[in-house]
């Protein structure tokens, strides 16, 4: 039964119509579907670093609210969430090009750290308790990461979801390629956690005033961030951000 609804959602992602949006999602909400996940996300991986934090960009995601969302990023900027997780991104950049690497929470983090002391309040605020977590390396600097989510208290995913997972987005190495700025993300990494946390959030279609409100900043620390956003990356305007980072539409939560 799961071998035909997986061949069934493969063969439904080609022939829908639509960009590689349309398709990731379609593909997303189809396994979340078949291993009961509440959420997820697909975003690109750039400049991994033991000690850094997790730097992502471009996120593609369905089951989070704007606030659920920015307690998210807050969780991925996070240094010690980072050393929880980076066993891994070690794994996965250990290993053969193209290939497509799938763990637990469980098996990521053997120890439980990820549920105790800051960590643990940060993916709470998140209300992130279950994970499978796919990356894919597509070049020295980035990956592309998708991950699917339960919530607190949710059971862990068990061997046949986690296998799910795995064969369906090792079956769309396509799927992987596309969608990226043309430079991968690459000035990303050189910005501040906090920059990057405003970034991320106005490429998801946020205005400056729920920034503000969902950081807990000040207007014109938002502003001044935007600011030196603009200068870094060589824009000025929004839509021209949304333009450099391969976006054009915003997407939906």
């Amino acid at each position: 039964m799961d071998a035909r609804a997986m061949v069934r959602l493969l063969a439904n992602t080609v022939a829908i119509p639509g960009g590689h949006e349309e398709k990731k999602r379609f593909l997303m909400a189809g396994i979340c579907d078949l291993v009961r996940a509440d959420s997820w996300v697909w975003t690109l991986g750039c400049g991994f670093r033991e000690g850094g934090g997790q730097t992502c960009v471009n996120f593609l995601h369905h089951g989070f609210d704007d606030d659920r969302f920015a307690r998210y990023l807050e969780g991925l900027e996070d240094r010690e969430a980072s050393a929880v997780a980076w066993p891994f991104y070690e794994a996965l950049m250990a290993g053969e090009e193209n290939r497509l690497l799938t763990m637990t929470r469980r098996e990521i983090d053997p120890d439980d750290r990820s549920s105790a002391g800051r960590v643990g309040e940060l993916w709470q605020r998140a209300d992130i308790g279950p994970i499978v977590l796919s990356g894919r390396v597509l070049d020295e600097q980035s990956l592309s990461l998708i991950a699917v989510y339960r919530r607190v208290g949710d059971a862990p995913f068990e061997l046949r979801e986690k296998t799910i997972a795995h064969i369906m987005l090792s079956e769309v190495r396509w799927l992987h390629e596309i969608g990226w700025p043309v430079d991968r993300g690459a000035e990303v990494p050189h910005l501040a956690p906090r920059q990057r946390m405003v970034l991320n959030l106005l490429l998801d279609g946020m205005d400056r005033k729920r920034i503000a409100a969902h950081l807990d900043l000040s207007l014109n620390t938002v502003h001044g961030y935007i600011r030196d956003l603009y200068r870094t990356l060589g824009v000025n305007s929004h839509a021209v951000l949304m333009k450099r980072f391969g976006f054009s539409k915003l997407s939906d939560s």
